[in-house]
């Protein structure tokens, strides 16, 4: 296929990114699903993964949250994928969003991400499969059926032990650092609290989010990604009213509200929740261009 360049304006150009997802999309992407409503991404720019149908056989009577939440997990022990990777080849074999997958897992099953890697970690499931025998009462045969066809193996053994360190003690230091990816993909509750920041291999102990931020605006100044001709960066909204870093302490609509930390000569605005902490930094390194950066966060428990 061929390809054309075109400029566009700074209003085009910033609708374009508020409409992009960091790390994954392109401006072609982005107009492609604008336009034609395909969520295809460029050759180039993406990784392939083999998302043939499935040879699990399901009944079709089973609830779709069940369905999909056995998939990720035959997924992850039959081909000894990552969760990111099982939920993004479901996802895509279903024609829908990774965060719906996620959803299920997740919000559906009332866990977090983290929790979620856990009990994927645990020998023969057990703790999984107790939860969706809870959960789906109606489908213990299908359940229990589906967790003795699991082929069996030891947890260290199984690649998710070599991307998870499961916390046996209250120690922080046994707690995993997420990598960006991962980051993108976590649900993260608002009493999450960070321990460490992880950048360009770099480990930092961080009290909170606010000291967080301060220290990844530190780095980016230090690393020189960040120069004042490259603010003000917005904040993750598509709203556009408030910014994450800025030169001076004060918001596109300076009523709005906010906690300002300043580093250097910039200002960082940390008033916000932890998931929103999260989506302001990766907007930012996709604000920034910055690419294939080792970063990384733990999380308190």
């Amino acid at each position: 296929m061929r390809y054309y360049k075109i400029e566009v304006d700074e209003k085009v150009w910033n609708y374009l990114k508020s409409k992009a997802e960091p790390f994954e999309d392109t401006p072609n992407t982005v107009l492609n699903r604008i336009i034609f409503g395909t969520t295809t991404k460029d050759e180039s720019t993406t990784k392939h993964i083999d998302t043939k149908d499935s040879d699990l056989d399901l009944p079709k009577r089973i609830p779709r949250a069940l369905s999909q939440i056995l998939e990720v997990i035959y997924e992850i022990k039959n081909f000894n994928r990552s969760r990111t990777e099982a939920t993004n080849i479901v996802a895509r074999r279903r024609g829908t969003a990774p965060q719906t997958i996620i959803d299920k897992y997740c919000r559906q099953l009332s866990k977090k991400a983290y929790e979620i890697d856990e009990l994927l970690q645990e020998e023969n499931l057990e703790g999984f499969k107790n939860l969706l025998l809870n959960k789906f009462g109606k489908n213990q045969n299908v359940i229990k059926s589906f967790f003795n066809d699991l082929p069996s193996a030891e947890v260290k053994d199984h690649p998710l032990s070599q991307q998870i360190e499961v916390a046996k003690t209250k120690s922080y230091k046994e707690k995993k650092m997420y990598n960006l990816n991962e980051i993108m993909s976590l649900d993260l509750g608002k009493d999450t609290r960070p321990y460490q920041l992880k950048f360009d291999s770099e480990i930092i102990n961080v009290d909170d989010w606010t000291d967080l931020c301060v220290h990844f605006v530190e780095r980016l100044v230090e690393k020189g990604f960040l120069t004042s001709s490259l603010t003000p960066i917005f904040n993750h909204s598509s709203k556009r009213e408030k910014y994450f870093i800025n030169t001076e302490d004060r918001h596109y609509f300076s009523e709005r509200d906010a906690y300002w930390k300043q580093v250097g000569q910039f200002f960082v605005d940390t008033k916000y929740n932890a998931d929103a902490h999260v989506k302001n930094l990766i907007t930012t390194l996709y604000h920034l261009n910055i690419q294939n950066i080792d970063f990384g966060i733990s999380f308190r428990s």
